[in-house]
Formats: structure tokens, C-alpha cells, sequence
């Protein structure tokens, strides 16, 4: 006959787990690694894989966890299809997928693969999978956009097409920008917009 430790009816088959605390409580069958720096009811929260990286409250998190690491605490939905840092990012992760180690800001209003995209993408709606480079200065529906977006800035809502070759304030403009180059002013000025 063997002696076992007997586990709280709130923290069961926590064989896979090291850091248990009071803070956590929950069946432990789905995840492995050390919890000491997460917290929760993992009965709310449907999350599987490692948990070694992640740290915060584990409220509105499901999914496999195991390819993301930082802050959890204002992430929400599920981050099966996300990989990378989520410390400085917030809200709802539904649409969003790739890594997402470059980008800071609220994720609600954002989908697609953000892998290639970087910077604040709080000011943005849509989808950024077509997207390339920093998005920081750029606000409103990025849907019809494609291409490196670094060197144009302000509402892009009413542009569509590959703004890769142009450089300048979209603010008020609208139009294709495919096959077009140059800054916005020329352009515009030049009535090619």
C-alpha cells in the first residue's frame, strides 16, 4: 500500500502541473507546466496545453495556450491560431491569427494573420492579413488595402488597392491606389486619385 497526497475537491489531477496554488482552481487534465503565475477557474476557462509562459488572470481565455507567452490578463476568446507575445495586446482574439509578438493595442475590431503587420492597431477595423510593416498611424477600415503600409498614415477607409508605392496622409482621400506612386499630395493634386 502506498501513501498520496490528498488534492482540494477545487484543484483535481494536477499530476502534470508545478506552482499549484489557491489562486487556481480547477480540473488540471488539460495543461501542463508550472501554474504559479497564472490564476482562475479553469472550469470557466477551456484553455489546454503549457502554461509555463503565461502569467495573469485567466478570465475569457480558451484555447490551446501553449505558443503564447507574456500578460494574459486582458486577452479574451480563443488563441488556439496565435502564437507569440500578447503582454501589450487586449481584447477579443477571435479573428485574429500568426504571431502577434509586434503588435500593442486592442484587437476586438481586427482579424486575419497578423503575423507581417506591427505597431498599435487599436485605431483599426478589419482585416490586416494583406497587410506588411508598422500600422501605428494608420486608423479605420483596412479591409481593401494591401501591401507595406510604413510610409502612409490617417484614415485609409475609402482606399483600396496596394498602397505599397504611395507615401503620405490618406485623410480625406479616396480611391485605387494600385499602380499608382509617389506622395498622396502629388497624386491628388495631379487628379491620379
Amino acid at each position: 500500500m502506498t501513501l498520496k497526497r490528498i488534492s482540494p475537491q477545487n484543484q483535481i489531477n494536477t499530476e502534470n502541473i508545478t506552482g499549484l496554488h489557491k489562486d487556481i482552481i480547477g480540473d488540471f487534465v488539460n495543461i501542463r507546466g508550472d501554474v504559479s503565475n497564472i490564476r482562475g477557474d479553469l472550469k470557466l476557462n477551456k484553455i489546454i496545453g503549457d502554461v509555463s509562459n503565461i502569467r495573469g488572470y485567466l478570465n475569457g481565455l480558451s484555447g490551446d495556450v501553449s505558443n503564447i507567452f507574456g500578460e494574459i490578463t486582458h486577452v479574451k476568446s480563443d488563441v488556439t491560431n496565435i502564437r507569440g507575445d500578447v503582454t501589450d495586446i487586449k481584447g477579443d482574439f477571435s479573428g485574429v491569427i500568426g504571431d502577434v509578438s509586434n503588435i500593442t493595442g486592442d484587437v476586438t475590431n481586427v482579424r486575419g494573420d497578423a503575423s507581417y503587420v506591427e505597431g498599435d492597431v487599436s485605431n483599426l477595423v478589419g482585416d490586416v492579413g494583406d497587410l506588411r510593416g508598422d500600422v501605428t498611424n494608420l486608423r479605420g477600415n483596412v479591409t481593401n488595402i494591401t501591401g507595406y503600409v510604413s510610409a502612409i498614415r490617417g484614415n485609409v477607409t475609402n482606399i483600396s488597392g496596394d498602397v505599397s508605392n504611395i507615401v503620405g496622409d490618406l485623410t480625406g482621400i479616396e480611391g485605387d491606389a494600385t499602380d499608382l506612386a509617389g506622395s498622396v499630395e502629388e497624386l491628388v493634386d495631379e487628379k491620379i486619385l
